[in-house]
């Protein structure tokens, strides 16, 4: 981490705190088969309207499947 920020204090164990405590504004860069998708903290995807419905319409299909699931 290049700056851990607040909400990843007290930070004794990075791989502990990454998984527990980060989010979205700890991520500085990421890089997705060699194409930056974030870079300076800024999302560069072109439509984010589209894959905000993409993401929706997932979320909307696996709760309905998992809702149909029979009870254990």
């Amino acid at each position: 981490l290049l700056d851990p920020g607040m909400n990843m204090f007290p930070l004794e164990d990075a791989a502990t705190a990454i998984v527990t405590q980060a989010n979205n504004s700890n991520v500085h860069t990421v890089l997705v088969d060699g194409v930056f998708r974030k870079r300076d903290h800024k999302l560069l995807q072109d439509n984010l309207a589209a894959g905000k419905d993409k993401h929706a319409a997932s979320r909307s299909r696996i709760t309905t499947d998992f809702r149909a699931l029979p009870p254990p």
